[in-house]
């Protein structure tokens, strides 16, 4: 009897720190989804701080959610105002500048 309570308390205990975990990270962090239209510019590296990604896939319309979008470029990040580089396949950069707020998930199109 004791072995079992012991081990329901470990379990109470590391489930309960992990949930705490994960939703501290979700209040300190926003995500940016970047995705285009423009399939003259595709594929298009975005760069923001030492974060590469690609957008790889064209939609016709803004993708559902922040994240697991195929061939959309997201970042998660901490709540702050970033330089954002974009380099089209064609060689034309583009810097903007956008800010991430905490718990945010904002989808950005690139033209």
């Amino acid at each position: 009897m004791t072995l079992i309570s012991l081990f329901i308390c470990y379990c109470y205990v590391n489930c309960s720190k992990s949930d705490t975990e994960e939703k501290t990270n979700e209040t300190t962090s926003g995500v940016v989804n970047f995705w285009t239209k423009n399939s003259a510019k595709v594929p298009m590296l975005i760069k923001i701080n030492n974060q590469e990604k690609f957008i790889t896939q064209v939609y016709n319309a803004q993708p559902p959610g922040c994240r697991g979008n195929e061939g959309c470029a997201f970042f998660d990040l901490p709540p702050s105002t970033y330089n954002v580089i974009v380099t089209d396949k064609n060689g034309v950069v583009t810097t903007l500048t956008h800010t991430v707020n905490p718990g945010g998930c904002i989808q950005f199109k690139i033209n």
